[in-house]
């Protein structure tokens, strides 16, 4: 058997023997009331065949027994259904045959489908013809991930056989009922968890509340033990305020703080002149707090600064030491989208001496939203830059010229120069592809 041409196959004998045996299950127990059938243990990937079991609400625990406490989902006391999985074991193992490590892993994915199918399939079929299941009976993929588990029923039916999914959504509105000011003490209060998944979720609920919540996210940094999430919220804020900067000023002094967000938080809100200044700080702090007013976090802040090249100027002039740094960053890192409002500052920066943020700009120039208008003056300022002394602002230039190609010139020396002499080979190939855009061009013309 091949799972390409066999698929179908496969799928509606799994789903006839599957229904055949629960049938003559629930026909032999009318007495019971079923809840769910389910292939648990499930590893395709290893080629493992799936077990299938299902259980009745009188084989739970008696809920009043809280030395017992109910467990409706350990798949692992079901009652098994031997005959779907002896089929499942000897028709897994035939689809595997001959299929390569890599090919297996694409015939999962297939399979995994086809088996959801039929477990929707199954539950449907089967609520319509048996009297003694509950009400959200489900067939079931119980995986240990939960990732195949919720594809099988409906949201809503998912929260119903699930309820601790449910929890957190429940908890959010409870928790949106109360005064403003308290929320935002729950949400402070779980911001500072270890559980990633409570501190995100706390994170979540602050930055819809809003700026109004940065006095007590200030107040309440210092004595946090995950301090720098708190900074982080307040670079998202931007409000300006005498409290909230004096607040990062002093965590980003203290010597237990090991982040650089809140010298990040203080750049965001304009405090270059303090942070480029202080001898308290290392150049490596504030190389990685003053580009982060260029950084792609931009794009997340409520309220950012104009964007212009002012701080890293002023860095480079007053922080001779940090300027290597700098530059090292600048020529590795990834940028924000840029406005068309900031074009002038970026075309402008295409000149600058500073070879960190010539590289900036052939970034940006790139991602600016409603760059069209701009599009000669684009082209114009950057092929220069093809000459530049730096690898990686000559190779951004071509990147972004590469999508200007209509607006190039006929003359395509400068491209297969570096198409058949640069020793970097991502940049020979943009070249050779600009290379052709102007050779058909002109073929056209």
């Amino acid at each position: 058997m091949t799972l390409k041409s066999d698929l179908s196959a496969f799928a509606e004998d799994l789903y006839q023997l599957t229904r055949e045996a629960l049938l003559n299950q629930f026909a032999a127990e009318m007495g019971r009331h079923f809840y769910a059938a389910a292939f648990h243990h499930v590893e395709l990937d290893q080629a493992v065949p799936p077990l299938f079991a299902l259980q009745c609400i009188e084989n739970l625990p008696d809920p009043s027994n809280t030395e017992k406490p109910v467990e409706r989902w350990d798949c692992a006391v079901w009652p098994q259904v031997s005959a779907v999985e002896d089929w499942f074991a000897q028709t897994l193992g035939a689809m595997q045959q001959g299929q390569s490590p890599s090919q297996w892993q694409s015939s999962v994915k297939q399979l995994e489908k086809r088996l959801i199918s039929v477990c929707k399939r199954l539950t449907a079929e089967l609520k319509k013809c048996c009297t003694n299941l509950t009400a959200d009976f489900a067939v079931l993929i119980l995986d240990d991930d939960f990732r195949l588990t919720p594809k099988c029923v409906s949201k809503t039916q998912l929260m119903r056989l699930f309820p601790h999914l449910d929890e957190p959504r429940r908890r959010a509105e409870e928790i949106a009922r109360l005064p403003l000011e308290r929320q935002i003490e729950i949400h402070l209060a779980a911001l500072d968890s270890d559980d990633s998944i409570v501190s995100r979720d706390a994170d979540d609920a602050l930055r819809k509340i809003g700026p109004v919540a940065a006095p007590c996210v200030a107040r309440s940094m210092g004595a946090a033990k995950n301090s720098w999430r708190y900074a982080m919220l307040l670079e998202v804020y931007c409000v300006r305020s005498p409290e909230v900067i004096a607040a990062l000023k002093h965590l980003a002094l203290d010597r237990s703080n090991r982040t650089v967000w809140p010298a990040s938080a203080l750049a965001t809100l304009g405090e270059h002149e303090w942070l480029i200044h202080n001898p308290a700080l290392s150049d490596d702090t504030v190389v990685s707090a003053v580009l982060h007013t260029v950084s792609s976090w931009r794009n997340y802040q409520l309220d950012p600064l104009p964007f212009c090249y002012q701080p890293l100027e002023l860095l480079i002039s007053a922080r001779a030491s940090a300027k290597e740094g700098l530059l090292a960053e600048m020529l590795r890192s990834s940028f924000s989208d840029l406005h068309a409002k900031d074009m002038p500052i970026a075309l402008a920066g295409t000149e600058h001496p500073f070879a960190g943020i010539r590289r900036h700009a052939a970034c940006v120039l790139y991602r600016t939203r409603k760059s069209k208008p701009y599009g000669a003056r684009i082209v114009a300022a950057l092929l220069p830059l093809l000459d530049d002394s730096h690898p990686r602002v000559r190779y951004n230039a071509l990147v972004t010229l590469g999508s200007w190609t209509s607006l190039l010139p006929d003359d395509p020396t400068p491209f297969a120069h570096l198409a058949h002499h640069h020793p970097d080979e991502a940049t020979r190939h943009i070249a050779t592809n600009i290379l052709a855009a102007i050779t058909s061009k002109l073929a056209k013309a």
